[in-house]
């Protein structure tokens, strides 16, 4: 800014000469301040000078107060300033009030030293507005401030609290590289345009609740040491926060993002809330590092997401979360805890994580979803497959340190473990190399349906009973104090232990799975058999088969002659998968029969080998009867003679059932 000709500068004039260019200033005439020392005195008659407008404010047309000194502080309160004012260098005393003053068309206080209290409310500044590089002590008041066309607070600093609350920036607000070293408040301020604040530093608490950002924004390469709150904040245009620092606290909650939303590089630390807000367009957290909680409860992502690498080094909650177009979610690493309860992803997604737990209760996937995990534990518990979904273990992902994981964990194989899937809709799934050992799924909907593929494991019985595979419902019954304590000592004793799985997961949305009756259990048994049976896996049904046979024959509510026919059809061949129990059953029957003979079944009596090679040959109409010269057959020998020949092909055919359904495919 260039003074009018023959301006004269106050730090070289005589007190009567200063007087006579104080006096000018009642017919507007210029002021040049440049290096003049204030004191209380002097600034009275300044402003003494000033002439007065209609409204009674003071006016002043042009100033420069470059290197200006006010010992004791200045009020320029409620002055009008014309065409532009400098006070570049300035240094005030205690106290600076430019409260309601207008400045018409810019004003520059660049490399300004302020002293404890600098007061700039309900200011107006028409045209530019530059703090570039000013100095601030102990607090800073901007309330209500319209800033007009540009606003550089470049380089500026804070020493303790600043207050913009309410502030409007008209245009391209510029704070890069600012420094708030304590409180800094930007509450329901308004940046109409651009607004830059890259690499900036606020050193406890920093506050832009309710802001209004209409244009680009960038928050890039900003350190915000302690508490950030950005609660009811909008973003209407793009926001980045690429490599910003976040301390203790980061609150977004019910925020409103517009067309791109960037934190790329981003660093959480331990906390942050992004509750209840709305992201419209593309949204970016790659590479982004969450500290111990990172709340996304209640979020809407309308537009593409992306969570490539992200890192959640504590608890991560995505509850009630929508995902509307992303197509894709991580890979991303969870140290402890991933909750997508009851959120939805409407669009075929794949979603790839690395964690300790995930929990997925109620979650939709209404078009399908391709869930790629390691390590986690897994709960579905009501979710909703409406298309085709893969829940599958995953090979371990690029750039992603695991190493932030617990060891224990580590030390087992990356394979996921399925806890419990009680409710869900499962109709449309396949799992795949997932343990399924401890996994509950009382209750789940189209179960019969639920495709498993191979490397998916089950929990086998104990040792001592006939091995096969068994779901976690009847590890519990079995398990439970009310059964055993009906056993005798003898049996508690020698019996096979069975044991209940532990719910490994602890949730207050997960709860703690009841023990279900054997009718209950048979009809999981069931449908997970038919579910095989249709994938045309006959051998791995066999066991699902046995496990409903063996529940069907523990329940008490069936009439006591169909568990008396499920014991004898247990006993003589494991329902008709144990060949080997139906050859021992044939080879008693032929041994205890050719006793029979020899007591009672011939006249005159023949010996034992004898009665056992025809208690052999009588088991199959296929072998002739032997002949016993000089004896015959009694009549109790020829009605053991027709049981025998019934009961020896009825186990025979059993033996070939239970091989058939073993080796069938």
């Amino acid at each position: 800014m260039a003074l009018s000709p023959g301006s004269r500068c106050l730090a070289h004039l005589a007190d009567d000469e200063r007087a006579s260019v104080l006096e000018a200033l009642t017919r507007g005439a210029a002021l040049d301040a440049r290096g003049v020392a204030f004191d209380a005195t002097l600034l009275a008659d300044l402003l003494k000078a000033l002439p007065r407008g209609e409204d009674g404010e003071l006016r002043l047309a042009e100033a420069d107060f470059t290197g200006a000194s006010f010992v004791k502080g200045a009020s320029f309160g409620a002055v009008a300033f014309g065409e532009g004012v400098r006070f570049d260098e300035a240094t005030f005393g205690p106290r600076a009030s430019f409260a309601g003053a207008t400045f018409a068309d810019g004003a520059s206080f660049r490399k300004t030293q302020f002293g404890q209290h600098a007061d700039f409310s309900d200011a107006v500044f028409g045209s530019d507005a530059s703090f570039g590089g000013a100095r601030f002590g102990d607090s800073a008041c901007f309330d209500r401030v319209r800033f007009g066309y540009r606003s550089s607070l470049i380089d500026a600093s804070w020493g303790s609290d600043a207050s913009f609350v309410d502030a409007v920036f008209d245009r391209r607000a510029r704070f890069d590289r600012s420094v708030f070293e304590h409180r800094a408040t930007f509450r329901n301020a308004q940046f109409a345009r651009e607004a830059s604040l890259r690499k900036m530093t606020f050193g406890v608490n920093a506050s832009f609740e309710g802001a209004s950002f209409a244009g680009e924004s960038s928050f890039s390469g900003s350190e915000f040491a302690k508490a950030a709150n950005f609660a009811d904040a909008t973003f209407a245009a793009g926001i980045s926060f690429r490599r910003t620092t976040f301390g203790e606290l980061a609150t977004f909650r019910r925020v409103t993002f517009g067309d791109r939303a960037w934190f790329t590089d981003a660093s959480f630390a331990p906390g942050v809330a992004f509750a209840n807000s709305t992201f419209a367009g593309r949204t970016r957290f790659n590479r982004t590092t969450f500290g111990d909680r990172a709340s996304f409860e209640a979020v809407r992502f309308a537009g593409q997401t992306s969570f490539e690498e992200a890192v959640f080094v504590g608890r991560a909650s995505f509850r009630l979360a929508t995902f509307e177009r992303a197509r894709s979610f991580g890979p991303v690493l969870a140290v402890e805890t991933l909750s997508l309860d009851q959120g939805a992803f409407l669009a075929p997604a794949r979603i790839e994580i690395s964690a300790q737990r995930l929990f997925a209760t109620g979650t939709r996937f209404p078009e399908g979803a391709d869930l790629r995990v390691r390590w986690a534990e897994v709960v579905l518990d009501l979710a909703d497959f409406g298309g085709p979904g893969i829940l599958a273990r995953s090979s371990p992902f690029k750039n992603l340190n695991e190493t932030r994981l617990t060891d224990e964990l580590r030390a087992e194989e990356a394979r996921p473990r399925l806890v419990s899937m009680r409710g869900a809709n499962v109709g449309e799934l396949a799992v795949s190399g997932v343990d399924l050992s401890a996994c509950r799924f009382a209750g789940a909907h189209n179960l019969d349906r639920l495709r498993l593929e191979g490397g998916s494991i089950f929990a086998r019985s104990p040792r001592g009973t006939s091995r096969r595979q068994v779901i976690a419902e009847e590890q519990e019954w079995r398990a439970a104090p009310s059964r055993r304590g009906r056993w005798p000592r003898w049996r508690r004793r020698r019996w096979p232990r069975w044991s209940a799985p532990e719910f490994p997961v602890a949730s207050d949305n997960v709860e703690k799975p009841e023990a279900l009756t054997p009718n209950s259990i048979a009809s999981i048994y069931r449908d997970l058999r038919r579910g095989r049976e249709s994938n045309g896996d006959s051998p791995g049904a066999a066991d699902f088969y046995y496990g409903e046979m063996e529940m069907r024959r523990h329940d008490p509510t069936l009439p006591r002659a169909e568990r008396v026919t499920l014991w004898l059809y247990w006993l003589v061949s494991g329902y008709g998968l144990r060949s080997l129990r139906a050859l021992a059953a044939l080879l008693i029957t032929i041994i205890v029969f050719a006793f029979l003979f020899r007591w009672s079944g011939f006249t005159p009596e023949i010996g034992f080998t004898h009665s056992l090679l025809f208690s052999a040959e009588s088991t199959s109409n296929l072998f002739r009867t032997p002949e016993a010269p000089g004896t015959s057959l009694t009549q109790t020998g020829e009605a053991l003679q027709i049981a025998l020949r019934l009961l020896g092909p009825l186990f025979f055919g059993l033996a070939l059932l239970s091989l058939r359904g073993r080796i069938r495919r």
